[in-house]
């Protein structure tokens, strides 16, 4: 008999917010891996913001970083 794995959501969790860009990796491959990462996670409607917050805190490319940040913001 097969049985499906339980899937650890906490892990995939710890996994996906642990993720940071490396110093010489292209963003694309980095953000590739994080929507990977993300699917795994059950985050439901809130994957784009968890996708959009963990690149701003992960990504070593400041414009990205201001761009990901900014670009969201809404008028007071």
């Amino acid at each position: 008999q097969h049985f499906e794995p339980r899937k650890n959501t906490v892990y995939a969790r710890f996994l996906f917010w642990q993720r940071n860009q490396a110093k010489q990796e292209p963003c694309e491959k980095w953000i590739t891996d994080l929507k990977s990462k993300a699917n795994e996670c059950e985050f439901g409607a809130e994957k784009d913001n968890m996708l959009r917050d963990k690149i701003v805190f992960g990504v070593q490319d400041q414009r990205v970083k201001e761009r990901a940040c900014c670009g969201s913001r809404t008028s007071r």
